[in-house]
């Protein structure tokens, strides 16, 4: 309708002016670029939900202090953190039925998520010793009911 058509360029217009138009092209030029560095793909675009890796790499355009450490090797980042994903999902405390095989995978995944939740806890001024005693690791070493090969 008219009505529609005219708000879409008024909407435009005030983008625009704003300068938001030309952000929003930046963010999604640059959210291309480093998917396209981690996953070797192209065609990459903003999505409506933001999973894990996708919520990162949004963070890191925006130089989110959490994704700062890593500015300088984002990718190399992307991809360890993609593959602690993956160790995750695949493992019978997420998605998957395998177990987290050996122990040394699970104190690799166990110190990357600490480390990740340091930094976490820096950023946000939260007393991460204090918070560290209402966490429960859970250790497949320790289980009767789960194997490690």
């Amino acid at each position: 309708t008219a009505f529609s058509y005219y708000n879409h360029q008024t909407h435009t217009k005030l983008l625009t002016l704003l300068g938001i138009q030309e952000r929003i092209s930046r963010l999604k030029d640059n959210f291309s670029d480093i998917k396209k560095r981690v996953f070797q793909m192209d065609g990459a675009c903003l999505p409506e939900k933001a999973g894990l890796l996708d919520g990162l790499i949004i963070l890191s355009v925006f130089h989110d202090p959490v994704t700062e450490p890593y500015s300088k090797n984002m990718t190399d980042f992307l991809n360890h953190v993609r593959s602690m994903a993956d160790l995750r999902n695949s493992s019978i405390f997420a998605h998957g039925f395998n177990s987290i095989v050996w122990t040394k995978q699970y104190e690799k995944f166990r110190k990357f998520l600490k480390k990740q939740f340091l930094t976490f806890c820096e950023i946000e001024e939260i007393d991460f010793d204090t918070y560290l005693k209402c966490i429960k690791w859970i250790d497949p070493s320790e289980s009767v009911n789960y194997p490690i090969g």
